[in-house]
């Protein structure tokens, strides 16, 4: 009999124990990582039916907040700035049919936002030399003027450097070591100067040309050679020579050779009466021991002696002709 109520009062105990835990629901805690600027909503406590919901403790991450509804706790927002933030809530609610009390915590890790990987620089394009300038020989006092040129480049300095190479000045500074010296165009292509000392003969000059401190380029030196005053002599001209007229010779004439005189037309003798008499034709005289100049005046005359002749003839004909013609009228009159 007191075995059965040791057991009896054991039982009721342990009802008594448990009764209290079993209105009590263990708790469960949350835990979420996030960054900077991260968007979020999202339900991290789950229940059969939510009845109702406080705060205890603690704090969600600046720029987010809770919901609740039945089914459980939603955190929603973007946070705004890093660290680790917690929020102690107190919930009623109904689980596995009874009515239970419970506690959870929601903790937020917030990262800082990732800092953004730097824009890739596009690439410079080399400096490239196209054109070196060329020596210069110039009198003293006189100008001249140096060209270069380069590709890709946004900047040109022209320099001076001295004989012996240990002084490099460029343009801007020049003037220090000659003062008189005229100077423009030293940040361009072409560098002009003017009235050059004669202290600047041996220096050259060259033109760097870049893109940025470590993307640059310097064209060939080009040499500065000036001739002093004192050197340029000035020729004086020597006396004119009077021409001495030179005789001219008189060519002598060739002879002219004649051409040859044209044949005569032949005649066609007409029917007619007995000549009245040979007609003499005159000769004229002459020798073949004549001169040359005889010769020659026979040669031109004897084509006018032919034509005249030929002349003549024809004349004579026709009156031979007429005087036939008149006989022949005359006796067929008589008869």
């Amino acid at each position: 009999m007191k075995r059965q109520i040791r057991i009896l009062a054991a039982a009721l105990t342990l009802v008594l124990v448990l009764a209290p835990l079993m209105s009590m629901r263990a708790k469960a805690d949350t835990s979420i990582t996030l960054t900077v600027g991260q968007s979020y909503d999202k339900e991290v406590y789950h229940t059969d039916e939510l009845c109702s919901v406080d705060t205890v403790s603690g704090s969600l991450p600046p720029g987010m907040d809770y919901s609740y509804s039945m089914s459980g706790i939603s955190i929603y927002g973007t946070p705004t700035a890093p660290g680790t933030y917690s929020q102690q809530f107190y919930t009623e609610e109904v689980y596995g049919g009874h009515m239970v009390q419970s506690g959870t915590k929601i903790t937020v890790t917030v990262k800082p936002a990732p800092t953004p990987e730097p824009a890739k620089a596009t690439p410079v394009p080399k400096v490239e030399i196209t054109k070196d300038p060329t020596d210069e020989v110039v009198q003293e006092g006189g100008s001249c003027k140096f060209v270069g040129k380069a590709e890709n480049a946004s900047k040109s300095v022209w320099h001076f450097v001295s004989p012996d190479g240990k002084t490099d000045v460029n343009y801007s500074k020049i003037a220090k070591t000659f003062p008189n010296l005229d100077v423009s165009g030293g940040s361009g292509n072409t560098l002009k100067l003017g009235n050059i000392p004669y202290a600047m003969d041996g220096w050259s000059v060259y033109c760097r040309y870049s893109n940025g401190d470590d993307n640059y380029a310097k064209t060939e030196p080009a040499s500065l050679t000036v001739i002093p005053k004192s050197a340029i002599v000035t020729a004086t001209p020597a006396p004119t020579a009077t021409p001495t007229a030179t005789p001219t010779a008189v060519p002598t004439p060739e002879p002219v050779s004649e051409p040859d005189p044209p044949a005569a037309p032949e005649q066609t003798p007409e029917p007619s009466e007995p000549a009245m008499g040979p007609t003499d034709t005159p000769i004229l005289p002459g020798g073949t021991g004549g001169s040359n100049q005889n010769a020659g005046t026979l040669d031109r005359l004897l084509p006018i002696i032919i034509i005249a002749g030929a002349a003549v003839l024809i004349v004579v004909t026709i009156c031979i002709t007429l005087i036939v013609l008149s006989k022949n009228r005359r006796r067929g009159r008589r008869n």
